[in-house]
């Protein structure tokens, strides 16, 4: 049984630390997409993200991925029709169904076609941080396009 001590403690919740940072950083990305007033956040999160030693962070993430145990990844859900009010994952999935796969601005232009008050290129910006969390997390299969990915839904076995 191995034993943990207060080093692995720190490590643990320093990457703890640059996780929700860089959420922070993709939820400003998809929020920018709605409003320009995003320069006081920005300034916020830049001043905190310098007073950690990212080099540090990034020394102790790795030896940490090292050790985490894989995880189950839980597919998108596709939703039978359409609806403004799904949530983001839910008109990403139900676009690439439609479509079957897709840049992010194949996805935008799906999405604008099923709801045409949305504005393209927001639609476009909002969409890439979150397709690449869902591509990171393994939801969303991607193939590289020259500097684009084309994304696709994962198809379970």
């Amino acid at each position: 049984m191995a034993t943990i001590t207060e080093k692995d403690i720190i490590a643990h919740l320093k990457n703890k630390i640059k996780f929700h940072q860089q959420e922070v950083k993709r939820i400003e990305h998809v929020l920018s997409a709605f409003s320009s007033d995003t320069a006081t956040a920005k300034v916020k999160r830049e001043a905190s993200v310098e007073a950690n030693d990212t080099d540090a962070l990034k020394a102790k993430a790795t030896k940490a991925k090292a050790n985490k145990p894989v995880k189950t990844v839980k597919p998108l859900q596709v939703p039978i029709e359409y609806q403004p009010t799904l949530t983001l994952n839910g008109k990403i999935a139900y676009a690439l169904s439609q479509i079957t796969a897709g840049t992010g601005e194949e996805i935008a232009a799906k999405l604008v076609e099923l709801q045409p008050e949305l504005d393209k290129a927001k639609v476009t910006q909002q969409l890439s941080g979150v397709l690449s969390t869902l591509k990171k997390h393994g939801q969303l299969s991607a193939v590289k396009e020259g500097r684009k990915d084309r994304f696709a839904l994962v198809q379970l076995h």
